[in-house]
């Protein structure tokens, strides 16, 4: 015997058994007070030891009467038909959701009073339920839930909020009907894993758990309609954060960040905080390559702070997409104005850069914006140097002359 016997809470009458799809036993079973009238309804599943009570929350009192039918869906969540006292004794459909029983379609949905029940679902999980029905003179009908076309909704946002810090996930479901709920999953070592789940009339998720700070993370959105079938994951519209870091380049102030994933053809925005001040723009660009970097040549004096901005999407009302924050150490421009002019011409330059230095130059070195030196070269104490770069990609660079003064230019 499982769990012992007369486990049920009160009178029983018509109990009706059932295995979900890994075996576990469940039993529904309608509760009758000492005059034999209907007073409640119960659900219990077997833990294997005892018989574990999922709750009548959402059920009404008295409302489930003979011939319940009790099934699991192909996800394996438990549905209840039962006869609604209250209603004229038509069909009612409800399933469990974790924490209380909720409706399946419309309350009442046949036509009269009805017996007999029995429910089932399909290969796609559609379900059926066959009943006697009192309005057909007590003919067997079969009804099915039509449920309404999937709404298709992807991801409209991805950012690190300014305020908390955390990543926020957000997608536009204005006008949106018939969804039970969303999930939210971020890909791991290259599988999306499941991280929650809101209500659908939420339109927003904060993943409080990622680390903005540390790297980019790339997230996909799943619907759940009222009928509990869902949108298909790999269909779904990839949207990766923004990691913004930073890095001190000869007396400039660089960042670098990713490629937003998500927004086709995205304009991005470089502001800066100085000194504790608002959030101002100091560039503003498009750029379709893996990652980028800006360089702010000559950074205010004091302590700066980075983010990175891009222009919301129309269908994104209200949302603005950031990067993470990154703070720079002291810098000022004190330091750069006493040092000697380095003058590069042209800049932007194609093949020869020419160097004019107020002291003599005794050494040219040219360094990528990574700190790896491309170019070294010994200068006999000239104040005009010509370097060829044709041989450069097209980026940004640093001169360094005589391993001390610095200056930046681009190569087209």
């Amino acid at each position: 015997m499982l769990g012992g016997s007369a486990f049920a809470l009160g009178q029983a009458s018509k109990s009706f058994f059932a295995l979900d799809n890994n075996g576990v036993p469940y039993v529904a079973t309608t509760l009758l007070d000492p005059n034999g009238v209907t007073v409640s309804s119960e659900v219990r599943k077997y833990n294997g030891t005892n018989w574990v009570d999922l709750g009548s929350v959402g059920i009404p009192a008295g409302s489930m009467a003979h011939y319940t039918s009790f099934a699991f869906d192909n996800y394996g969540t438990p549905h209840l038909a039962y006869i609604d006292v209250s209603n004229d004794q038509k069909a009612m459909v409800m399933k469990y959701d974790g924490s209380g029983w909720v409706a399946v379609g419309n309350p009442g949905l046949s036509a009269g009073g009805v017996s007999n029940l029995t429910l089932m679902f399909d290969k796609k999980n559609i379900p059926y339920l066959g009943y006697i029905d009192s309005a057909y003179l007590n003919k067997t009908s079969v009804m099915s839930l039509n449920c309404p076309a999937l709404p298709k909704l992807d991801i409209c946002a991805a950012y690190t909020d300014t305020i908390t810090g955390q990543n926020v996930i957000a997608w536009n479901n204005n006008g949106v009907n018939n969804v039970d709920s969303y999930k939210i999953y971020r890909e791991d070592n290259g599988i999306y894993v499941h991280i929650g789940s809101v209500p659908g009339y939420v339109n927003k998720f904060s993943d409080g758990k990622a680390d903005p700070a540390k790297q980019s993370y790339r997230y996909k959105l799943k619907t759940l309609d009222s009928c509990w079938m869902e949108t298909n994951l790999s269909s779904a519209i990839a949207h990766a954060t923004i990691k913004l870091r930073f890095n001190y380049l000869y007396g400039a102030a660089s960042v670098t960040w990713n490629r937003y994933e998500g927004i086709v053809k995205p304009t991005y925005m470089v502001k800066r905080s100085n000194n504790g001040g608002p959030f101002t723009p100091v560039a503003g660009f498009v750029f379709y390559g893996a990652d980028t970097t800006f360089i702010d040549s000559i950074p205010p004096l004091g302590s700066n702070r980075y983010r990175v901005d891009i222009v919301s999407p129309l269908n994104c009302t209200g949302v603005k997409i950031t990067s993470n924050i990154v703070s720079s150490w002291n810098t000022g421009v004190e330091s750069i104005i006493s040092k000697p002019k380095v003058l590069l011409a042209p800049n932007p330059a194609d093949n020869d850069l020419k160097i004019t230095f107020d002291k003599e130059i005794l050494s040219v070195e040219i360094y990528n914006i990574s700190g790896e030196r491309l170019m070294w070269q010994v200068v006999d104490g000239k104040t005009e140097y010509r370097v060829n770069i044709t041989h450069l990609p097209s980026g940004t660079y640093c001169v360094r002359l005589n391993n001390a003064y610095n200056a930046l230019f681009i190569k087209h």
